[in-house]
């Protein structure tokens, strides 16, 4: 879901191992935002990780003292996975911001990403002291829902360098602010059903070359403690992959056209259930899956391993057990029989 940090100035400083954790688990590209002793904002992004932590110590080693700092490391949800989406992006000479989220309400392109998109369209339309206007700011924190914007700017209109949007729903650790808890170390979280937790094999996927590469996998805390990767980032205000599975769900239905089927995406339902109350030969039971659940599924799940899974690796019965530990319930399932005409779409059950 990307981290940002934000270090207000003469504080402390993102030491090199929590930097580590931020890269390892938020790696498709890294940016660092300061201002320097002439007074002029300065951005340093690149895709490799030991560049950007040697520079980002470096940076904080001269300039922590006498400026705020901004720190970004991406996942890409959107765009190309390159150095022009990395964060901070430049909404004119003397603003920067970096944003942690996924924005809904803008179209990103093949080439730029939500966020890019969301500065040329949005922010770089702004009159130049718009964050002194706090009815821009709520009206940022509204559009936005439970993602994050930080600003870093030398505008002397302001009377302090940084502004964060939705500051209330991020964490401060040792006096640096962070959008979100990716700068701790990676926990991996095992894929579950209703059944129990289910063994996962990293090596057999290539994931790792030797099993000793990854600690060995805790008893899976988020879920045994939240019941779902979604109740955990509830527990932070994070509502936006809830959101993304509805629209994804309410498209399922709006483009559902086979009057013969009974498209099903209840919490609890899953195709055992399914065969106990459909137990005929007549009726064809199968899970349903398009390529935005699959993205969505693998990009939640990658929040918390080390090593990313791409849709390749999985079968249907594997994102099964990832809907499991992401949403606590089984993929939608369709159900068919020759003569049926009704349409069922229960989402509350």
């Amino acid at each position: 879901m990307c981290v940002i940090a934000s270090i207000p100035k003469n504080t402390g400083i993102v030491n090199e191992s929590t930097l580590e954790n931020m890269c390892n688990n938020n790696s498709h590209g890294f940016g660092i935002g300061w201002i320097d002793n002439d007074n002029k904002i300065k951005i340093f992004k690149t895709m490799d990780k030991k560049q950007f932590i040697e520079k980002a110590i470096n940076i904080q080693k001269h300039h922590s003292k006498t400026s705020d700092i901004l720190i970004h490391a991406r996942i890409a949800t959107s765009g190309k996975t390159n150095v022009d989406n990395c964060h901070p992006f430049r909404v004119t000479d003397d603003t920067i911001f970096a944003h942690n989220g996924v924005l809904n309400f803008v179209e990103p392109t093949n080439s730029m990403s939500d966020t890019r998109v969301f500065n040329e369209v949005v922010l770089k339309n702004f009159k130049k002291d718009f964050l002194n206007n706090e009815g821009i700011r709520d009206f940022l924190g509204e559009i936005i829902g439970t993602d994050k914007l930080v600003f870093l700017t030398n505008n002397p209109a302001y009377s302090q360098n940084t502004f964060i949007i939705n500051k209330d729903q991020g964490v401060t650790d040792n006096k640096v602010w962070f959008s979100n808890r990716s700068y701790e170390k990676s926990r991996a979280v095992s894929l579950y059903n209703s059944t129990g937790f289910c063994e996962y094999d990293y090596y057999s996927l290539g994931m790792i070359d030797t099993p000793e590469e990854i600690e060995p996998i805790e008893i899976p805390e988020i879920v045994m403690e939240f019941g779902s990767i979604q109740a955990y980032l509830d527990s932070y205000g994070d509502e936006s992959a809830s959101k993304k599975l509805d629209k994804i769900l309410d498209k399922m239905k709006e483009t559902q056209d086979d009057e013969n089927l009974i498209l099903v995406t209840g919490k609890y339902t899953d195709i055992d259930e399914a065969k106990n109350i459909f137990n005929s030969d007549e009726y064809k039971i199968e899970y349903i899956l398009n390529d935005d659940l699959k993205d969505l599924l693998v990009k939640m799940y990658n929040m918390f391993v080390s090593r990313s899974l791409t849709k390749d690796d999985l079968t249907t019965k594997d994102y099964n057990s990832i809907m499991w530990d992401c949403f606590d319930r089984a993929l939608p399932i369709t159900i068919k029989k020759s003569n049926q005409t009704k349409f069922v779409f229960d989402n509350n059950k």
